[in-house]
């Protein structure tokens, strides 16, 4: 489409691990133009739940207009 970057313009991230210093991380990446957040995982799940939640608030124009399909 026209105005967007190319795929191959975008570093697409997942995160393993979303305790302290993945969230700090999750955080820096998800303000970062050029970088879409497309997973993350943890084993505790509020951690997992409120990285999820802060993904998707970040995306949510984007997923209500189907450009990006939630974080898995």
């Amino acid at each position: 489409l026209r105005g967007q970057d190319a795929p191959s313009n975008r570093l697409n991230v997942g995160f393993i691990g979303v305790g302290v210093q993945g969230r700090g991380h999750l955080s820096n990446y998800l303000g970062r133009a050029g970088v879409e957040v497309v997973a993350v995982c943890d084993v505790v799940r509020e951690r997992l739940a409120a990285a999820r939640t802060a993904v998707e608030t970040r995306y949510a124009d984007r997923i209500r207009s189907g450009q990006y399909r939630g974080v898995r």
